[in-house]
């Protein structure tokens, strides 16, 4: 669920390469590794449901996506299943970072905000 608290406490803003969904993230990139986004997207896994059995922890396959704590903001002209007050939140944050010029426009493109 999004509130003003969820808003208020994004550090970065990455658009997904594979949707083109926006997600704000509570914290920034380590910059000493060279750390995007994307690298926390494409190293999601998950335990790998064909091995036997299926919880066992050394077995994963990879599961891109968003990490837990990650906000969607909406895909460009739908917002999903948003309840009428989380759109109205996520355009008006969508609206600031636009009239700033940070709004990420391509994928795979990110942002920290100052």
């Amino acid at each position: 669920m999004i509130t003003q608290e969820t808003i208020d406490g994004i550090r970065t803003v990455f658009k997904d390469a594979s949707g083109g969904s926006l997600w704000g993230i509570p914290y920034t990139m380590n910059h000493e590794i060279g750390q995007s986004p994307k690298h926390i997207w494409d190293g999601r896994t998950m335990p790998d449901p064909m091995h036997q059995p299926p919880t066992y922890i050394g077995y994963t396959v990879p599961d891109p996506g968003p990490a837990p704590g990650w906000v969607w903001l909406g895909t460009p002209g739908w917002f999903g299943s948003m309840k009428p007050e989380e759109i109205e939140l996520a355009k008006a944050f969508i609206e600031r970072l636009r009239n700033a010029d940070e709004l990420p426009g391509w994928p795979g493109e990110w942002l920290e905000l100052s």
